[in-house]
């Protein structure tokens, strides 16, 4: 059986609170338990695929209190790294139920008597996780990842027995995607204008929003007392 999932887009919530709760994931869990047995998995095999943006290290509030040279599109310096692994265990506490309930021996223990293999592709809102190395290696202690598994950390996943090639699909918008058509591992280190605008626009604007509405309700109350 294989399992493809997508931007959770789990986030530390200092941008605001949109992560999914443990709620949907036990009755996702469970849905995928009635499939595996209509299918019947004489394999007793589930590959469960991350397939990009599990982590959201871009939608924070986090960056702004690191100079612009700090950020994912500065210099890579070694305090964008720190700061980055501050966001990364700010998510892990955020959304530490759910992620149990994802690790493969949660799921182990869903599917009974099947062997689960979890894997991860990286996507644009998660490829932190994959440049730095304390990222990628807190990844693997979160997802519970196979170390000796060659498919971790690829930009694609392709499997002959299932006749399945997919990705997160970032290549093709030119906003996420820096790189050329070679598509390299240096294509994807290329920090794209996407990053910027996650940061910079989507998260900043709605913060200094509703900054300037508190401040005017207050002005307004006061003024009328």
């Amino acid at each position: 059986m294989l399992v493809f999932i997508s931007d959770l887009h789990f986030m530390d919530e200092t941008a605001g609170k949109h992560n999914i709760s443990a709620k949907a994931f036990k009755k996702f869990l469970k849905s995928i338990k009635v499939h595996s047995d209509k299918t019947k998995n004489k394999d007793k095999e589930a590959k469960i695929v991350f397939l990009g943006d599990i982590f959201d290290l871009l939608r924070t509030e986090e960056w702004f209190k690191e100079k612009e040279e700090d950020r994912p599109w500065g210099n890579n310096t070694e305090k964008m790294k720190k700061r980055a692994k501050i966001i990364l265990e700010k998510i892990e506490k955020k959304n530490k139920e759910t992620l149990n309930l994802l690790s493969r021996i949660e799921l182990e223990k869903q599917l009974k008597d099947t062997h689960v293999e979890i894997i991860y592709i990286p996507g644009n809102h998660d490829r932190l996780c994959w440049i730095i190395d304390e990222l990628k290696e807190k990844v693997i202690k979160l997802l519970d990842l196979n170390t000796s598994n060659s498919e971790n950390f690829k930009h694609y996943f392709y499997d002959l027995k299932y006749g399945v090639y997919a990705s997160h699909g970032h290549e093709i918008d030119s906003f996420n995607y820096a790189g050329g058509s070679g598509y390299s591992d240096k294509d994807y280190k290329k920090t794209p204008i996407g990053d910027l605008i996650a940061t910079e626009i989507v998260t900043k604007i709605p913060g200094e929003l509703i900054k300037k509405v508190k401040i005017k309700k207050f002005m307004l109350n006061h003024l009328f007392l």
